[in-house]
């Protein structure tokens, strides 16, 4: 599943709106992908507040603290307009939070791009414990395709259409500037200082 969520099929762009879509909720019958690409920018905006004030908002907990609020009747968990809604902002949400800190879908044209600039690319991995870790990589072009590989791999390819990816500003691996020559210690003392 890609970390990117596409353009909403519907957009709620208030409170009002979002209240009345679960009163009304003809938006579940949109063809498939359509109600799993409904965006509440209400419930994105408390789930933001929920998240710096409480802690990380889990969807049924969150669920529940929504109906009281409120005052909605509870409902379960699971399979209800509430929980799509919320499960949907938290998709958003995250998606969001990727473009705004500069990352984008893998792409060919984003390897065409970092090969014609001469720069790598900065791609997230999952880690086994659910967060993200940044990794380095290289664009080679074998046969007239681009590749994307680890700075020191020959054959080894990492497939990133789709994942989060973004040009690094300078390519990797490159070596940093020295002084051409250092100062002696003579040279960093001043000379009627020594005696």
């Amino acid at each position: 599943m890609s970390a990117f969520m596409p353009d909403p099929s519907l957009l709620l762009p208030d409170k009002p709106s979002t209240l009345a879509a679960l009163t009304h909720p003809t938006w579940l019958d949109l063809p498939y992908p359509g109600s799993w690409h409904v965006k509440s920018l209400w419930l994105c905006q408390t789930l933001n507040t929920y998240e710096a004030t409480i802690g990380f908002p889990y969807n049924s907990i969150f669920q529940r603290w929504i109906e009281q609020r409120e005052h909605l009747p509870p409902l379960d968990i699971n399979g209800n307009p509430l929980s799509l809604l919320i499960y949907n902002a938290q998709r958003y949400r995250e998606s969001d939070r990727l473009q705004e800190a500069g990352w984008q879908p893998g792409t060919q044209r984003l390897l065409e791009q970092a090969y014609a600039q001469s720069l790598g690319i900065e791609m997230l991995y999952d880690t086994p414990l659910g967060s993200s870790s940044p990794g380095h990589l290289i664009v080679k072009r074998i046969n007239g395709t681009f590749y994307a590989c680890h700075p020191r791999s020959r054959r080894r390819v990492i497939e990133i259409n789709g994942r989060p990816c973004r040009l690094l500003t300078a390519p990797p691996n490159t070596p940093q500037e020295h002084p051409s020559s250092c100062p002696t210690a003579d040279a960093a003392i001043p000379a009627d200082s020594l005696f």
